[in-house]
Order: C-alpha cells, then sequence, then structure tokens
C-alpha cells in the first residue's frame, strides 16, 4: 500500500507539474501578446488623446481670441458712443447757459 501511495504521490506531482507548465506557457503567451499588441494599442490610444488635447486647447484659444475681440470692439463702440453723447450734451448745456446770460442780459437793459 506504501508502494502504491508512493506511485499515485509522484503520478499527482508529475500531473501537477504539466499544469503549472501549461499555466507557465499561457502567462508567456499572455505577456507576449501584451507587448506585441496592447502596448502599441496603447501608444496609439495616447497619441489620439493628446491630438485631441491639442485640439481642444488650439480651439479654446481661437473661442476667447474671438471673445476677446468682440468684447474689445464693444468697449470702443461704447465708449465712443458715450463721447459724442458727452460733447453733444456739453454743447447744449453751453447753449442753454448762452441763452441764459443773453435773456439776463435783455432783461437788465428792459428795466
Amino acid at each position: 500500500q506504501r508502494e502504491e501511495t508512493k506511485v499515485k504521490a509522484i503520478s499527482e506531482l508529475g500531473r501537477l507539474e504539466q499544469e503549472f507548465q501549461k499555466t507557465e506557457q499561457g502567462v508567456q503567451g499572455l505577456e507576449c501578446t501584451v507587448k506585441e499588441q496592447l502596448v502599441p494599442e496603447l501608444q496609439h490610444l495616447q497619441d489620439i488623446f493628446a491630438m485631441l488635447e491639442g485640439n481642444f486647447l488650439i480651439t479654446v484659444r481661437k473661442q476667447l481670441d474671438k471673445a476677446t475681440a468682440a468684447f474689445s470692439s464693444t468697449t470702443a463702440h461704447f465708449k465712443s458712443s458715450l463721447k459724442k453723447d458727452m460733447e453733444i450734451a456739453l454743447k447744449e448745456a453751453s447753449k442753454a447757459h448762452l441763452r441764459g446770460q443773453h435773456a439776463m442780459l435783455e432783461s437788465r437793459d428792459n428795466r
């Protein structure tokens, strides 16, 4: 019976060794697959993301430049309109002041 147990143990050890070798070969196969297929694919994806990020930043910059130009234009237009309005108001105030002075002089002269 000892002999039989010994033979079974050796047989089981041989089977386990074969199983281990199959597993090791499977791991090596996976390693090759990762190195040959997944790593280049990952690099390709990284390149795509870098390109998308660059395009996004360019787009954002262009939009920001457009918004800045529009704001500057609006500000300049507002400033110009305000200046014209102020000039007109000053002219009208000056005319009213002169008319007031003229009316005061006439009323003095009529006395």
